[in-house]
């Protein structure tokens, strides 16, 4: 949704993309940065395009990482005993309750500990492998285990062994000092494998913190903490293991924002159960999932969208977007020290390939400040706010995602679909590129913006959508370009909104779209088309259930769709619409239709004629009498024809004056676009102005 007076002057230059992952230094080619690889190309006019950016992450696990094995006959054993400890081996040292190794080597400990330390530190070139074997460690001053230094150190989870790490809040520091600041905490690389388990209690601060490399293989691992639950800073790599994280603030988080080749997440695989006040998973850079099962819940799920962070209520869920007196709804969000309650979070990019998701965020469910791709997996989102948002590039290569509820469900400097099933319900638009809703004022984290340059646009070649949109189904501040795939819109009831809404021009080329909602600001595809797509107006409603069907002179169904909301427009597109040849429409009736309530073939029974429509164009609008109509029923209703025939709103101008669309990588060349004299209109549903 967007204010009724059109954003058209976009300047689409230098790819945001571009300037946040890396500087181009070629005409073409593969460009890396740390671990950050983005294919890039150059346009002619010498503006760089990302051709599906996403971060190429090898973890560098190790043989060891991964290899919970030791010798218990060689091992150096450490027995708690309550205040204190014996050691049987060399390299460790018992003073008081504080237990201190000194030298590389395998240490087994076992027993319980009530107020005491097992503090590691070795020479910078040695390795430590500290085994738990149903092991309880209790500090009430400190880090119950403090890795001051090490090469690496390798925390082992015996096989069927528990163990309990706990401290309190009040930590204690020699003057100057602030570190350790987590029960588990290594200023060096730590690696946890195994197969036991492991619960943390932290009061203090962090539960498990490495301020290197973090690296997880196994275990069974529960954390409860007033901040960050796992903490990284380098990076954080997960292989396996079920995690059970409670976190006030984050749930996963690898914090370096100094250097771009690190303060990246990369997750293979495991089961986690994430409760966070602020973020889920959060990575400074890059996040890269390629498996897992993930249960997500943050800022206390959706349910909390209508409040800000300090718990004043907002002037009601889905409203986020409009714009309040006074307020600016566009001021951007910076990521380093503004909370945000997001489900996936990451500053660069977010690439997954696979997994399972269920994530209630009173945030973005999936969020980055760069690009978002997503390959597989399979994703049940309820966001407060949006249900995926990249500040950059938004790309959908394949995977089956449910956004049940959302502010906007998509959302993008440009979104690409080429593949995938993709279901979603928003308060406001289904699909968004280039919006700036303005979501989150009031105070909320994770408002959204976007600068306007770059390359703005949605384009669709593959997929099944399914989209139930309160606002604009389809909302491209740009272009709309459809190549493929089934589209399927019940559309808002909100006669200021319309299924299609685009502010250049929009082309369909193949796929097959029905898009039913209000005619008063109906848009449909335009002249430059090379797919026939018909805007039909209603003469009175058609309520919600009501079959609409097409068939074609012979009788064959080319499509059928029981719209769930009432409608007044419908529109057909599909390959099977020829130019020149009549169809029939129909309302009501029956006929066995899918899961989506469309049917491409079958046997209509019943029914009622409304009339004969003749193609005579790529792009046309007629009523349900069967006559060509430049449109009905108030003012947008005129405008159907696609930008050539004021398809674009306001928009003076024909389909010529815009370049051609990108293709499926994101490449385009960025058109010049003809000034436009806005012009606001009222919201005749809200009876408001209304935030783009």
């Amino acid at each position: 949704m967007k204010p009724f007076s059109r954003f058209i002057g976009l300047v689409l230059g230098v790819c945001v993309l571009a300037t946040a992952l890396c500087a181009c230094n070629s005409a073409a080619g593969v460009q890396t940065s740390g671990n950050t690889q983005t294919s890039s190309s150059t346009t002619a006019s010498g503006v760089v395009t990302a051709t599906g950016a996403y971060p190429l992450l090898d973890p560098g696990y190790t043989d060891r990482d991964q290899d919970a094995s030791y010798d218990e006959a060689t091992a150096t054993k450490i027995t708690l005993q309550n205040t204190t400890a014996s050691v049987s081996g060399n390299g460790g040292s018992v003073q008081g309750s504080v237990i201190t190794i000194s030298s590389a080597g395998t240490y087994i400990v076992s027993g319980t500990l009530d107020n005491g330390q097992i503090l590691i530190n070795v020479p910078k070139t040695d390795k430590v492998q500290l085994v738990l074997d149903n092991a309880s460690i209790t500090c009430l001053s400190s880090a119950p285990i403090y890795i001051q230094q090490a090469d690496k150190v390798f925390l082992t989870l015996a096989e069927n062994s528990q163990n309990t790490v706990t401290d309190t809040e009040n930590y204690q520091f020699a003057e100057g000092e602030d570190e350790p600041s987590a029960a588990i905490f290594a200023k060096d690389d730590l690696t946890i494998n195994g197969t036991g388990a492991l619960v943390v209690n932290a009061s203090y601060n962090n539960g498990i913190q490495g301020k290197d490399d973090l690296t997880i293989t196994g275990g069974n691992i529960t954390v409860t903490a007033p901040n960050n639950a796992i903490k990284g800073k380098d990076s954080v790599a997960i292989m396996d293991g079920t995690f059970t994280l409670t976190a006030d603030g984050d749930g996963i988080q690898a914090s370096n924002a100094e250097d771009t080749s690190k303060g990246w997440v990369s997750i293979q695989g495991g089961t986690f159960t994430i409760t966070a006040q602020n973020d889920g998973i959060q990575a400074e850079t890059n996040l890269q999932i390629t498996g897992g099962s993930f249960a997500i819940t943050t800022g206390g799920g959706s349910q909390n969208a209508s409040t800000t962070t300090s718990g004043e209520q907002n002037t009601g869920w889905g409203n986020w977007g409009r714009m309040n007196m006074g307020q600016n709804p566009q001021t951007t969000e910076n990521a380093d020290d503004t909370p945000s309650a997001k489900g996936l979070k990451a500053t660069t990019a977010i690439a997954v390939t696979a997994g399972t998701f269920t994530i209630d965020s009173s945030d973005d469910s999936i969020h980055s400040n760069g690009n978002v791709t997503l390959q597989g997996g399979s994703y049940t989102l309820l966001s407060g706010d949006d249900g995926i948002h990249a500040d950059a590039a938004l790309v959908v290569e394949d995977g089956a995602i449910d956004i049940q509820k959302s502010y906007e469900g998509l959302e993008g400097l440009s979104v690409t679909i080429n593949g995938g099933n993709i279901s979603a319900v928003s308060t406001d638009d289904c699909i968004n590129s280039a919006g700036g809703d303005g979501s989150s004022i009031n105070g909320r984290p994770g408002q959204n913006s976007f600068a306007q340059n770059g390359d703005v646009f949605i384009r669709i070649t593959g997929g099944t959508l399914v989209l139930d949109a309160g606002g604009d189904s389809l909302d491209s501040n740009a272009g709309l370009y459809v190549d493929g795939g089934l589209i399927l819109i019940s559309g808002t009831t909100n006669t200021g909104d319309s299924t299609l809404d685009f502010d250049g021009e929009s082309v369909i080329t193949g796929g097959v779209v029905l898009a039913a909602g209000p005619s008063q600001m109906a848009q449909n595809f335009g002249s430059t088309s090379t797919q026939v797509s018909v805007g039909i107006y209603y003469s009175s409603t058609q309520q919600a259930g009501t079959l609409a069907t097409l068939v074609d002179a012979q009788g064959n169904v080319v499509a059928a769709f029981a719209p769930s909301k009432q409608y007044t427009h419908l529109i057909i597109s599909s390959p099977d619409l020829q130019q020149g040849q009549t169809y029939s429409l129909y309302t009501g009736g029956q006929i066995e239709l899918d899961e989506n309530n469309y049917a491409s073939q079958g046997t209509l029974s019943g029914g009622t004629k409304l009339c004969d429509i003749t193609i005579s164009s790529a792009s046309m609008s007629v009523s349900d009498s069967g006559e060509e109509t430049t449109g009905l029923g108030g003012f947008g209703g005129q405008m159907g024809g696609g930008r050539g025939q004021m398809g674009g709103g306001m928009a003076p101008g024909g389909d010529g004056q815009m370049a051609a669309p990108p293709d499926n990588t994101g490449n385009t060349t960025p058109p010049q676009m003809p000034d436009e004299t806005t012009q606001p209109e009222q919201n005749a549903a809200a009876g408001q102005q209304t935030a783009q």
